[in-house]
């Protein structure tokens, strides 16, 4: 835990940067990703050769001269792609797997929602997951409600969507069980009316999931059916309005951290109640934006996920 939270208040210090070193700190890590692709994927080496760009090159070829792949060519190349020795069989297995973590060997299974149309499913190794948990260190620093040692360990109430694979969850369920946090999951699709039994007993310092199933629960509080009194709310998966933001705010006293993310890259941004706008972390991933005004999300901290179809 102690290293998690160094490396998270050296996340935080990234915040009083200029925005020059922020951009020649993220181009850094971008190029070494690129030249870890080269040598450690058969894929990515074969991509560069044929658009004749070679090792040597790296270091100087416009990062944005660099040819994009898509989910399908993903699909149709991923044992080219991986950087580590997985089989089929252990893929199939883990898709069988209905728990809430689901391990590959020394990787973790997680998935994106599907919402385009077919889900794909990543692996990240503990590194990644640990520098995840690193950023909801920084996340946590400011605002009125200052998390201190007396909060560990940390009690969280998460309300979601819950299965297994969905990669937020997958996030609360390692810090939970690596951190001896305490937790209680709400899914999302149980009966409202079976929540308040649930978590009377329950008073957490964090509270995250979806903006809607939040309010819900704000509703509940206003209404006197529950009593909780988090320092830190955290959401995500939906949009997030400045009115139920002030509300939420309002009703449990309590920081609101709005994150922007996906299952590529967990934390893509965040906006907080203490100051205006959403920021994009530009030293957790490589950021362009395309002729569609599309972003382009490169993880530049995280080098183990792999891609599967």
């Amino acid at each position: 835990m102690i290293k998690v939270m160094m490396e998270g208040f050296k996340l935080y210090n990234h915040n009083k940067w200029p925005r020059e070193k922020i951009m020649e700190y993220s181009s850094k890590r971008m190029r070494e990703m690129i030249k870890h692709a080269y040598t450690s994927s058969n894929f990515y080496k074969t991509l560069y050769k044929r658009a004749g760009i070679e090792y040597k090159d790296l270091d100087a070829v416009p990062i944005e001269e660099l040819p994009m792949i898509d989910k399908e060519m993903i699909r149709n190349n991923f044992f080219d792609i991986v950087t580590d020795s997985i089989s089929s069989k252990e893929i199939e297995m883990a898709m069988k797997n209905s728990e809430l973590m689901v391990r590959i060997g020394k990787y973790i299974l997680v998935h994106t929602s599907g919402s385009t149309g077919k889900p794909c499913n990543f692996l990240y190794d503990i590194d990644a997951l640990d520098m995840i948990e690193a950023n909801m260190v920084r996340i946590s620093i400011g605002g009125k409600k200052e998390i201190g040692w007396s909060d560990f360990p940390i009690k969280v109430l998460y309300v979601a969507s819950v299965g297994s694979g969905y990669a937020s969850t997958v996030l609360a369920m390692n810090g939970i069980k690596k951190y001896r946090a305490k937790s209680m999951v709400l899914n999302a699709a149980d009966p409202i009316d079976t929540w308040k039994d649930k978590i009377k007993n329950f008073n957490p310092n964090y509270l995250a999931g979806y903006p809607s199933c939040i309010k819900i629960l704000a509703d509940m509080q206003q209404r006197g059916e529950i009593n909780i009194k988090p320092k830190k709310i955290i959401t995500g998966g939906e949009p997030l309005s400045k009115e139920v933001s002030s509300y939420l705010s309002s009703v449990f006293d309590a920081d609101v951290i709005d994150y922007y993310g996906c299952t590529e890259s967990i934390f893509l941004g965040m906006g907080t109640s203490w100051y205006e706008g959403m920021y994009l972390m530009d030293d957790m991933n490589y950021v362009e934006v395309d002729e569609f005004g599309r972003l382009i999300i490169t993880p530049s901290i995280i080098f183990y996920f792999l891609l599967i179809s």
